[in-house]
C-alpha cells in the first residue's frame, strides 16, 4: 500500500461532517505523507505519514498527540484526529501552526523588441535565437 491508495480509502461522500470538513490534500509520495486541511469550527491541518503499513496522523501544531494506527483504519484515525483537534481549539488546548502564504508574483512584460518570448525564472528569454 502507498499514499496514494491510502488517500483514496478516504470516501468522497460522507455524511459524517468530520470526513466532509477536509477541504484539500496534498500528497508527497517521495516521504510516502500527505497534508489534510480540514475545517470545522476553525482551520487547521493534519499531516499523515505512512512507514510500513504503519498510518500516524499528527495535528500541525502544539496540544494534541499523534494517532497511529494500521493503514486498514486510516479513515477512523483521521475522522477521530479532526473531532479532536476541533475540540482542543474550541477549549484553548491546541494553537494551529500558522499558514504561511504562498505568493506567485507575475513576471514583467516582455520586451516589445523579442519575437517568441519566453520567461525564464527571472529573466526574458527570446526563443527565436
Amino acid at each position: 500500500m502507498n499514499i496514494h491508495d491510502l488517500i483514496g480509502s478516504i470516501p468522497e461522500d460522507s455524511c459524517d461532517e468530520a470526513l466532509e470538513a477536509i477541504e484539500s490534500i496534498v500528497v508527497y509520495p517521495a516521504t510516502q505523507s500527505a497534508r489534510i486541511r480540514a475545517h470545522l469550527a476553525a482551520e487547521f491541518r493534519l499531516m499523515a505519514t505512512l512507514k510500513g503499513g504503519i498510518v500516524t496522523v499528527a495535528a500541525l501544531g502544539e496540544g494534541c498527540a499523534p494517532k497511529s494506527g494500521a493503514a486498514a483504519q486510516f479513515p477512523s484515525l483521521v475522522k477521530a484526529m479532526i473531532y479532536e483537534v476541533d475540540q482542543a481549539i474550541s477549549v484553548g488546548r491546541f494553537t494551529p501552526q500558522a499558514v504561511k502564504p504562498n505568493i506567485i508574483f507575475d513576471p514583467p512584460p516582455p520586451p516589445s523588441h523579442m519575437d517568441i518570448p519566453h520567461w525564464d525564472g527571472d529573466k526574458w528569454v527570446d526563443l527565436e535565437w
